[in-house]
């Protein structure tokens, strides 16, 4: 499989490729009740601010990414470089809303009161992670072997990761392959 990073030019389709594969991964759901504004203005000034992680969410900290993968037929007349556009925009724009998601988890040791607190830090790390991928797969490819094919786990950026991962990995990454 062949990975571009959303900067990269986009090779044209192969001719044997039918299918879209959209993947999606991202840890349990935080608990975004914490910061319940719906202002614009107020939420910048609230991702300034740590995020601290719930009593699930640490206990989440030991599991596995949560991964899916989408499986789509490629329409007639695609335009993979709109979609893309597309997609990244609909990203950017639902990050403002879920902003923690493009942070990363911090730790931080307090000796004096021997306690330790792990927290989202939305301004540390790269922000979500967006992967154009190619492949001359089909969706005939994937879902006729009686095993999942190996070749499927390359179509998740954070295979074997788990949520503790964060601490150098992006919350979320983003994965559309073709």
């Amino acid at each position: 499989m062949n990975q571009q990073v959303e900067n990269r030019a986009a090779h044209p389709d192969p001719p044997c490729a039918t299918a879209l594969i959209v993947t999606l991964q991202c840890p349990p759901p935080l608990d975004m009740s914490q910061n319940p504004s719906s202002n614009p203005s107020t939420r910048v000034q609230e991702s300034k601010q740590p995020m601290y992680l719930s009593p699930y969410d640490l206990a989440m900290l030991s599991a596995h990414y949560i991964q899916m993968g989408l499986l789509f037929t490629k329409p007639p007349l695609f335009n993979v470089h709109l979609f893309l556009e597309s997609l990244k925009q609909s990203l950017s724009v639902a990050l403002i809303h879920f902003y923690p998601l493009a942070g990363q988890l911090v730790t931080k040791n307090d000796e004096d009161q021997h306690s330790c607190l792990i927290f989202v830090d939305c301004s540390k790390g790269d922000g979500a992670r967006f992967i154009h991928a190619t492949s001359n797969m089909t969706i005939n490819d994937i879902l006729s072997p009686i095993d999942v094919p190996l070749v499927v786990q390359s179509l998740f950026d954070h295979d074997r990761a788990v949520n503790h991962d964060a601490h150098v990995r992006p919350l979320l990454s983003i994965q559309p392959s073709r």
